[in-house]
Order: structure tokens, then C-alpha cells, then sequence
């Protein structure tokens, strides 16, 4: 038994499976397709249009391509001349000079697709002449060909799904979405029909593996995200055990939940969904810095490079909020300052590189419980003007028993100033005062702090 027919065997031969694909393979409705030559072209144009950049009017789909839709019936299919199709087609405005070729060269290949098969239903979907098929359609559509011409009935595998599974079993990877569905078609006419009768059944219980069915309660443990522990092939499959035919790619490895083997860059896309030009303009903007350094001007250089309806800044705005969170050890209301380690834990990644001074104050009661923070003051570049009046306002409103101060230094170095340390010396002063006693001053830097209380000049 070939690698290639084991996936397709042994979903035929396990009872339970079998079973309940005879059950919802039976709800699926079938019908013989019964096309005329005119029929066919319409459909045709109806997927191909789209496909090609042509807008078609739904409410009105002939509208201005009407001309379009009418050549087939003036064309002979056996003999087309190109010279004449190029003048019906002139006569439509609604297309370029572009389109118009394109046009052309796909109504001739559709004819003479048609008069070949002569619109016999198994001819239409035969080997050479779905590369026909393929070939009248934009090049990137080859599995949206195949989903149309099930559509019209025509017996041809087309999941994507059960491919996925597949390759899964198989190879121990996930194909890439541009991978081309005809080795699939071709496993399925082959080593699928010899396991279930025909490649249509073969495919619709591969679907079924791959979990298309599961919202009618037909469960496929092989979805985009596998549920690996509950499935009936995981001793067979070289995805379970690892055996990859090639090192996996950063998808699967997100699948597989490996997140170490996978670059910042990766963990980015995945976790914001971008799409192509999306990925190229972050690979260009830089990996390990792009969150640490992400700025305003950050922001407005990567907006010039990607597309105006992009919302990739603010995606990466929200993910670097995200993870500041997420990395915080946060002091909430009513938790209990313990030592300057707890403040640096808390306001760390918030300050670490933001870069202009800030001034904040938390606020404690008579047990050294959080009571709020305040932010006094924001400076310029690398000065923050405070005065106690601004620290203490707040703190006799909020009837705070003590606080403690906090600053950073844009330069990273945590080392206090002779201004620093002034402006400390005044606000102790003040503290008791008021009778509010200021209980540490602590300096943030880029991975290290300065406490004044721990260094005994409180």
C-alpha cells in the first residue's frame, strides 16, 4: 500500500467514520448537469469576470457587457476569428484595451474547449481538459475553477480542505495556499477511487476528516488548528509524529504551536492576519525592534508603505499596548507596595522607552495599599518640571497616608541626577509637612532602576 492510498484506506476502514459519512453524504443533493453550449458560456462569464478585475453588476449583470454576452451566439466554435471578436469586442466601452485581449484569448479557448468535449459532462472535467479549464482563468484561481465546475455538477474533487488533511497525513505539512490543487484531483482519481468507489466520495470523506461538516455535528478532528489527541489517524500520520518530508513552514509551525522556532516578524502575522503587502512592509520596517521603537514617525513611515485603507499602524499600535499589559506586573488598587522592585515591575515596560520624561506619583493608604497613580508631568526630551504643589494636590484629596514617586530617563541609564535628587530633597520636605510621608523615589531606566529609599538618601 503506497504512502499516498494509507490516508485514503484507513478513513474507508475505520466503522465509525464510515458510518456516519454515509449518513451525511446522503443529505448532499446531486445533480446531473444538463448544459447547452449557451448555458455553459453564461456561467462562465459569470466566474470569469470577476476573476479577471471586470466589474459585473449584480442587480443587472448584462447591463454594459451585454455585447459580451451575446458573442457565442455569432461565433462558430470551430473556427473563431480573432480579428473579428476584437471588433464585437471594441464595441464594448466598459473594458480596456487590456481587458479586451485577455477577453479574446479566453472566449477562443472557451469554444474551442466546448467543441472538443461537446459538452459531454465526464469530458469537460477530464485530465487535459481541466488544464484547459485552468488555463482560461486567471493564473491563482485554479481551486476557485474547480469549486465552479462542482457547482454546474460536474464530478471533480475540489476541497481544499481535504487536501489539507491530506498533505497532513502524507507529507506531515500544510500546503501553502498557492500550492496547485492537481496533484490533489489526481490522488483522489487514483488512490481515492480505489479505496471509495469513485474520486467524488473520496474527496467528500476527506472534507469530512478536515471538518467542513463539523456545525452539522459530522466532527473532523483535522482542521486549520488540529485537534491531534482525538484523532483516529495520529499513529499513521506523519504531521502527529513529526516525520515532515520538509522543515515546516512558519504556519504549520503556529499550528503546531512551536512558538520558539518562529521569527517576531512571524508571530506578528499571524496574530494581525496581514496580507501580502502588509508582510513585505513589516519585513521592511525591521523584526526585533519594530514594537520596542514603534513611534509616532514609526508609524507615519510604515503608513506610507502600504495602501491607504491599510489599518496596520493602528494593529500594531494595539499589539505593543497588548504586550505592555501583558509584561507589567501592575500594582491594581487595593494591592500592597512591598518594595521598590514592585514599582519598577509595574511602570518597566510603560516607561522603558518612551522618550520624554514623565512624573508620576502612586498614592498609598496607611497600610501601604494602592489607592491610585497620577501622572504629574510629561517633559521635553529630557527635563520634567515638578513642584510638590502639583505631587500633593491629589494625594490630600484622595486623604493619601504616603506615596511613592517614580521617573524615567529617556537615556536608559537610571542614574539620578543632581536635579534628581534636589527636587527629592524638596518633595520629603514637603511630605512631612503635610504630614503625607514619601516613602521612595524610584528612577526607571531601560532594564534597571534607581531607589533612592534602598540606597538610604530618603
Amino acid at each position: 500500500m503506497s504512502g499516498f492510498s494509507v490516508f485514503f484506506n484507513f478513513l474507508k476502514d475505520k466503522i465509525e467514520f464510515n458510518e456516519q459519512y454515509q449518513i451525511f453524504s446522503g443529505l448532499i443533493r446531486r445533480h446531473e448537469p444538463a448544459l447547452s453550449r449557451i448555458e455553459l458560456y453564461t456561467k462562465w462569464l459569470d466566474a470569469y469576470l470577476p476573476c479577471a478585475g471586470i466589474q459585473v453588476n449584480p442587480g443587472s449583470p448584462f447591463g454594459e457587457l451585454r455585447g459580451v454576452y451575446q458573442l457565442v451566439e455569432q461565433l462558430d466554435g470551430y473556427y473563431v476569428r480573432q480579428d473579428e471578436l476584437k471588433h464585437l469586442l471594441h464595441q464594448c466601452r466598459v473594458l480596456t484595451a487590456t481587458q479586451q485581449e485577455q477577453l479574446v484569448e479566453a472566449i477562443v479557448g472557451f469554444l474551442r474547449l466546448i467543441e472538443q468535449t461537446e459538452l459531454n459532462p465526464e469530458r469537460l472535467v477530464e485530465e487535459q481538459r481541466l488544464e484547459d479549464w485552468w488555463t482560461l482563468f486567471p493564473e491563482g484561481q485554479a481551486w476557485r475553477v474547480l469549486e465552479w465546475l462542482r457547482s454546474l455538477g460536474l464530478e471533480v474533487p475540489y476541497s481544499r480542505d481535504g487536501f489539507r488533511a491530506w498533505s497532513r497525513v502524507v507529507h506531515g505539512r500544510t500546503p501553502e495556499p498557492s500550492e496547485h490543487p492537481r496533484e490533489w484531483v489526481q490522488h483522489c482519481r487514483k488512490e481515492g477511487a480505489e479505496a471509495w468507489g469513485d474520486a467524488i466520495r473520496a474527496d467528500r470523506a476527506a472534507a469530512m476528516f478536515a471538518g467542513v461538516w463539523n456545525r452539522a455535528e459530522a466532527l473532523g478532528p483535522c482542521m486549520d488548528i488540529p485537534d491531534c489527541e482525538n484523532c483516529f489517524l495520529q499513529d499513521r500520520c506523519c504531521w502527529m509524529q513529526n516525520d515532515q518530508s520538509e522543515p515546516l513552514g512558519a504556519a504549520d509551525l503556529f499550528r503546531k504551536e512551536r512558538w520558539k522556532q518562529l521569527e517576531d516578524i512571524d508571530l506578528m502575522v499571524n496574530i494581525l492576519d496581514l496580507n501580502a503587502e502588509e508582510q513585505e512592509a513589516l519585513k521592511k520596517f525591521g523584526e526585533s525592534e519594530t514594537l520596542k521603537s514603534l513611534g509616532r514617525n514609526k508609524l507615519i513611515e510604515l503608513q506610507k508603505n502600504v495602501d491607504a485603507s491599510s489599518d496596520l499602524p493602528a494593529k500594531l499600535s494595539l499589539l505593543k499596548e497588548v504586550c505592555q499589559r501583558y509584561a507589567e506586573e501592575r500594582l491594581q488598587p487595593g494591592a500592597q507596595f512591598r518594595s521598590s522592585r514592585d514599582i519598577f515591575q509595574h511602570f518597566r515596560e510603560r516607561l522603558r522607552e518612551v522618550s520624554q520624561e514623565q512624573f508620576l506619583v502612586v498614592l498609598l493608604d496607611n497600610k501601604h495599599r494602592v489607592l491610585e497613580e497620577v501622572n504629574i508631568t510629561q517633559g521635553l526630551l529630557n527635563k520634567s518640571l515638578v513642584h510638590p504643589r502639583e505631587v500633593f494636590a491629589r494625594a490630600v484629596e484622595a486623604r493619601a497616608a504616603a506615596l511613592v514617586c517614580v521617573h524615567n530617563h529617556p537615556s536608559g541609564d537610571p542614574e539620578p541626577s543632581p536635579e534628581d535628587r534636589r527636587i527629592t530633597e524638596r518633595l520629603v520636605e514637603s511630605g512631612k509637612l503635610i504630614g503625607i510621608q514619601v516613602l521612595d523615589h524610584v528612577v526607571i531606566g531601560r532594564d534597571d532602576y534607581f531607589s533612592f529609599a534602598d540606597r538610604g538618601l530618603l
